[in-house]
């Protein structure tokens, strides 16, 4: 970890304030935070209960001490699409607005189509900035299994066994950025990304372009926050977090393209639908028909629109409209 630490997710020590955090012990509703609703509808309404505060990396290093602004009460992972006039939207622009502010790891707007949405809730504020402490957010990915970044000295560390870092950093007198690092075969390099992230007070989203995954059906993440004096913690005190713990199989992105729904027409007439990712495509059948999930559009093999669909909040699908005749879906 000490090596991941100095390129991925550190928070600052003790003076990072307030009181001794507590760790949370169960799911919250995301939708009573301090979000927007729109930013928390992004998020899928998935929540995951995190784990206990993690093992420090460097062996005989003190334990770390609880703090609000690194101990996580939710996270989650989905992957959802997202259309052009989502990505045009003034929520989704890198800068200040709507009681959030976005930081984009390169300037430049967003294009259209999947991204992966991760999220997580802290019990206190993030620090856009610090005069003294430094801090570091992250969100790491092993999108393969294979060639990770896994140091033999540091079995502990925060980032072992991912290959891509998506990470907030700040330092004495220098603002949050955010950094894009690959570590595949452990060779950490800085790399261009589209990736942004949005901080509204406690939580804290990260999108990411699907594109710069590969393969979304093998995604594997970890959320972790670090907090230190300067010496990562090996002798001064630190808080942090990690979820899931090292040491434990990574979390799934959750993919709502996965499923089997029953799909009732008004006239009580059932229709199997199945989604299934291929690639970065969401594809399927309704009844005996091959379809592709596309933006709200079912389309044939052709392309061609054959109907449309409507997802839930948790992105499952809500309904479906073929041959003008609607259908409400269940799970």
């Amino acid at each position: 970890m000490f090596r991941a630490l100095v390129v991925g997710l550190v928070l600052l020590g003790l003076s990072c304030g307030g009181g001794p955090g507590q760790a949370g012990n169960g799911a919250i509703d995301l939708f009573e935070t301090p979000t927007t609703d729109k930013y928390a509808s992004w998020g899928g309404g998935v929540l995951v209960a995190p784990t206990t505060p993690p093992r420090h990396p460097i062996d005989g290093a003190p334990p770390g001490t609880p703090k609000p602004e690194t101990t996580m009460v939710a996270q989650g992972a989905v992957i959802r699409p997202f259309t052009t006039d989502e990505v045009a939207d003034a929520a989704f622009q890198c800068g200040s607005h709507a009681g959030a502010t976005v930081l984009c790891a390169s300037p430049g707007p967003a294009v259209a189509g999947n991204f992966v949405v991760a999220w997580f809730k802290l019990e206190d504020t993030l620090p856009l900035a610090d005069q003294t402490l430094t801090y570091q957010y992250g969100f790491v990915i092993d999108r393969s299994g294979v060639a990770n970044y896994e140091p033999a000295q540091f079995p502990w560390d925060f980032f072992f066994g991912t290959d891509i870092w998506f990470t907030l950093v700040s330092s004495p007198g220098k603002p949050m950025a955010v950094q894009v690092k690959d570590a595949a075969g452990g060779t950490i390099k800085d790399i261009a990304s589209k990736a942004r992230v949005i901080v509204q007070g406690s939580f804290v989203m990260v999108l990411i372009p699907a594109e710069e995954l590969g393969v979304l059906e093998q995604l594997g993440y970890r959320v972790t926050a670090h907090c230190h004096e300067g010496d990562y913690g090996a002798v001064k005190p630190w808080s942090g977090a990690t979820s899931p713990n090292v040491g434990v199989p990574l979390a799934p992105v959750r993919d709502p393209c996965e499923g089997v729904h029953t799909c009732t027409t008004e006239g009580g007439t059932a229709v199997t639908v199945t989604r299934h990712r291929v690639g970065n495509q969401c594809v399927g059948q309704v009844g005996e028909v091959q379809v592709t999930f596309s933006n709200g559009v079912l389309q044939a093999g052709t392309g061609s629109s054959i109907g449309s669909y409507t997802e839930k909040a948790d992105r499952t699908l809500g309904a479906i409209v073929v041959d003008n005749q609607p259908a409400t879906c269940a799970p």
